[in-house]
């Protein structure tokens, strides 16, 4: 598989921003989650350390593990495991759509719970595998705990990364 991409590279050395246009190849297809109808996510992007509409990409499995918990958790909803008033489900970080790294601007820093600024460079979401799912957004126990039984369904991997921080989230993994 191969895509054509164009990067905009600046540095304090150029007098001006220089474009270059790269052939990229990579050897499975990653899939676009805006692509599908997932009424219950809600995909985060746009703010200074996630790529704007870039960053939501996954293997054909990790995409139809998403729609599931998605049709799952409309299910739950409407047989009432979940209150009306239950949050969707707000997904971060999965892939770009050429994979490799997520630092395309730079380092994604996060700030500590003693203040201090650190590097998160999301080192495995280069293969369209993992994802981060917002824990903070899911308000009540009973959502966190049927997300984490719903997501155990699709994943090897549900951990929390990050507890007890702004930025803590859950992170899965086929």
């Amino acid at each position: 598989v191969c895509t054509r991409r164009k990067l905009r590279v600046s540095s304090p050395a150029l007098q001006q921003p220089v474009e270059i246009i790269v052939d990229v190849k990579y050897a499975v297809q990653l899939y676009d989650l805006h692509q599908y109808d997932t009424p219950n996510l809600e995909l985060y992007t746009g703010d200074d350390v996630h790529p704007e509409e870039v960053s939501h990409y996954g293997t054909r499995a990790m995409i139809d593990a998403l729609v599931a918990i998605d049709r799952a958790f409309r299910e739950a909803v409407r047989n009432g495991d979940l209150p009306a008033d239950t949050p969707i489900i707000k997904v971060n970080d999965m892939s770009l759509p050429w994979g490799g790294s997520l630092r395309i601007y730079g380092d994604m820093l996060i700030q500590s719970k003693d203040g201090s600024w650190v590097t998160n460079s999301h080192k495995t979401h280069k293969w369209g595998t993992d994802v981060d799912i917002s824990y903070n957004a899911m308000t009540t126990s009973k959502q966190r705990t049927w997300f984490k039984t719903e997501a155990s369904k699709h994943f090897t991997t549900v951990d929390i990364h990050n507890k007890g921080e702004s930025q803590q989230h859950w992170h899965l993994d086929l």
